[in-house]
């Protein structure tokens, strides 16, 4: 059986190696970070937040991540899981749902919530550890879907909304921008997104920037050059 996680703390001296400053990094897995204590300023598929302890983050898989500074006390907790995981996960509208998470990666933790989390965190780091256990896998895999789902829990608390049906605009739109964080890095061509939704480009682009501002054309592009600076970071 494939391995669904993978986990680790986040510390200066980890988080130097592997995220440069100022260089992003396309991730091949998701995660779920949870900042116990200083401050750090990601950004994550172009946009800059600035993570703060008790935030929490996650970022699906293909996100391009770029850390820009962090304190030296700067230490969290991260939790690495690959697409089959995520594709598992049964929530309510889900693609309207994950896109309302990419679109909003961050948020802040109220005291109980971070501790429920951290309960589970140390759970499963503890439970990873009994390498003998015949449904170690298994049981490993439950508690990391316990916590994915107490997550859920916190951002439809956030934004009970979720939940609504959205109008056609607001589908093809979430549609679009759902494809385009799963693909921009194989398919770069507007044609490729309309026709996935039998449309012309022309109509989705007038449809994109009625709901977003921007034209279905500028997310491409945008995009495009996420994975441009991760291939000149590669080189």
């Amino acid at each position: 059986m494939e391995n669904k996680f993978r986990y680790t703390t986040l510390s200066e001296e980890y988080i130097l190696p592997q995220f440069a400053t100022n260089m992003p990094l396309r991730l091949n897995d998701g995660g779920l970070f949870l900042c116990q204590c200083g401050d750090v300023d990601v950004v994550i598929d172009l946009k800059q937040y600035h993570i703060r302890a008790g935030d929490l983050v996650v970022a699906f898989p293909f996100s391009v991540v770029q850390v820009m500074r962090h304190s030296v006390d700067f230490v969290g907790r991260l939790i690495g899981v690959n697409p089959i995981f995520f594709s598992s996960l049964i929530v309510p509208n889900r693609s309207s749902y994950f896109l309302y998470v990419k679109m909003n990666p961050c948020i802040s933790l109220t005291k109980g919530e971070s501790d429920k989390i951290m309960q589970l965190y140390e759970m499963l780091r503890k439970e990873s550890q009994k390498t003998s256990h015949p449904h170690r896998e298994q049981i490993d895999e439950c508690i990391l879907k316990m916590i994915a789902y107490e997550i859920a829990a916190i951002y439809l608390d956030r934004k009970p909304h979720i939940e609504e049906l959205p109008s056609r605009r607001d589908a093809i739109f979430q549609k679009f921008i759902f494809s385009l964080y799963n693909n921009y890095h194989k398919y770069r061509t507007l044609e490729y997104y309309a026709s996935e939704q039998q449309m012309t480009p022309r109509y989705m682009s007038s449809v994109v920037r009625q709901v977003s501002g921007r034209s279905a054309g500028q997310w491409v592009s945008d995009c495009v050059i996420m994975n441009i600076k991760r291939v000149l970071q590669d080189d």
